[in-house]
């Protein structure tokens, strides 16, 4: 967000809340941290603070929004951070629940409580379990997040499509990977098609053709596949229609960079299709269960 407390900053935010007005939820990235001659200096001030959060909640009044807005004050929370952030958290007054990432170890060791944390997936993964315990035992739920380098190397099997399982079985309630897409590709398309040139983006998941719409690559494909697949797996965990294929599944290495193994790959998309089965089947039955007995009638 542009400063909302002057007036050039607070009628900007105006019109781009106006865009989203009718999303269920929007995510405003406040950051605490602002730069200054090169350096990243900590508004603490809790009169700026209040002035910034009193004008975003006037801004949000005159765009006619009536989505839940969530505050976003630090991006990956370093440890000499932690301070800054349990005190916006819990000391100011505010009326927005507060979203936070994390990536660094160091800050992993001493639970704090956000309303939404999100983890880089692989430093959350690799942390010795009763440490990973004591921050889902402090929250109702996290989520986690890969940063992807070199993204069009990466298997669309084993890092993009697994992705989502793996994650849930580390308890988290939903993921997101850096980066869905780059601004400078709706500007300049050809820097999304690049293929890992010098100087080339080669994060993005979507591609902007010559008419400006966006084109899913194989990697976001892969993704939302895994994310189907989870979704019935959870599914069919909740109603316990279980079969011993599903060991494998647990068996996975919690390492996105890791081989999947094909029988593990194998089990899982054979579960899958049985609890697909198995649902649609429970769902048809309890269909004709509720038709009315046309001979009755």
């Amino acid at each position: 967000l542009a400063e909302p407390t002057t007036p050039r900053g607070f009628s900007s935010l105006v019109n781009r809340l106006r865009k989203y007005r009718r999303r269920d939820r929007v995510l405003l990235y406040r950051p605490l941290m602002q730069s200054q001659r090169g350096q990243n200096k900590t508004d603490t001030t809790e009169q700026n603070r209040s002035a910034g959060l009193a004008a975003i909640r006037k801004a949000i009044e005159e765009s006619g929004s009536t989505a839940e807005f969530w505050i976003y004050p630090i991006d990956e929370i370093r440890p000499d951070q932690i301070g800054e952030i349990k005190r916006f958290a819990f000391k100011s007054p505010t009326d927005f629940p507060t979203f936070g990432t994390i990536a660094d170890k160091a800050v992993m060791q001493t639970p704090f409580a956000l309303d939404l944390t999100m983890f880089e997936y692989e430093s959350f993964a690799s942390l010795p379990e009763e440490k990973a315990l004591e921050w889902k035992s402090s929250r109702e739920q996290f989520e986690v997040y890969l940063v992807a380098e070199n993204a069009k190397t990466l298997s669309p099997s084993n890092f993009y499509w697994a992705f989502p399982i793996r994650a849930s079985l580390i308890g988290a309630s939903g993921i997101g990977i850096w980066s869905l897409t780059d601004s400078d590709a709706f500007a300049s398309p050809e820097v999304a098609w690049s293929e890992l040139s010098s100087g080339g983006r080669d994060f993005g998941m979507v591609y902007i053709d010559d008419r400006g719409q966006p084109v899913p690559s194989v990697r976001l494909l892969a993704l939302a596949s895994g994310l189907l697949t989870q979704k019935v797996l959870a599914m069919c965990d909740a109603t316990s229609q279980l079969i011993p294929a599903y060991s494998k599944i647990r068996s996975l290495s919690p390492l996105t960079r890791s081989d999947l193994p094909r029988d593990a790959m194998e089990a899982i998309t054979t579960h899958a299709a049985f609890c697909a089965e198995k649902l649609l089947n429970t769902e048809h039955t309890a269909d004709r269960s509720t038709e009315p007995d046309n001979a009755a009638q």
